[in-house]
């Protein structure tokens, strides 16, 4: 169950840094600061499950 959850975690890891190199040219300064504004007020932890399926979007 260990190598499992370890598995898991380094392709999460790694579709994290793909992510990154793959949205990077759409990241200009200004929507990097508000993207950190955001996850400074920890958006990134609120609960969507309220929200209609069609309104959410799950991360990789």
């Amino acid at each position: 169950m260990v190598k499992l959850l370890e598995r898991v975690a380094a392709a999460r890891a790694e579709a994290g840094r793909e992510t990154c190199q793959r949205v990077r040219h759409l990241l200009t300064p200004k929507l990097r600061g508000e993207l950190g504004f955001l996850r400074g007020l920890d958006a990134h932890t609120l609960d969507l499950t309220g929200l209609p399926a069609d309104r959410r979007q799950e991360p990789a």
